[in-house]
């Protein structure tokens, strides 16, 4: 139906097999926060934000049998106790305190990529100072 009337679709699911299937661009959000934004082949080939790769590590392999599939660690905060900085620096296992805590990073393009962007402090100059 997209095709047939030229329109887009905006799917909204934690389901990244779905995703995988059926998006041409993805945009991951965290606590009600942009923190990744590519196209999906690149978003499930070299994902950036540590979210991003907690969400795609919790997916069941089909080739293989595991006892217990990944988690991200911690919990998603509460809506109405947001923590200050980027909203997942206290379960990011790359948060650095005085910068991750204390302001949300900017949409960042990944190494100069103009079609990836991020939220993340160390794709920032100001990772290297901190």
């Amino acid at each position: 139906m997209r095709e047939e009337l030229g329109t887009a679709v905006m799917l909204i699911t934690h389901d990244m097999g779905v995703v995988s299937e059926m998006a041409d661009w993805v945009l991951v959000m965290y606590a009600g926060r942009l923190v990744e934004y590519t196209n999906a082949y690149e978003l499930f080939t070299n994902p950036e934000h540590p979210y991003t790769s907690g969400l795609i590590a919790s997916i069941p392999q089909l080739d293989g049998r595991v006892d217990e599939l990944y988690a991200i660690p911690g919990n998603v905060p509460m809506l109405d106790e947001l923590p200050t900085g980027c909203l997942f620096n206290p379960r990011c296992p790359y948060a650095r305190a005085g910068l991750c805590d204390k302001e949300f990073p900017p949409m960042t393009p990944v190494n100069g990529n103009q079609k990836h962007h991020v939220a993340c402090w160390k794709f920032t100059e100001k990772w290297g100072d901190a």
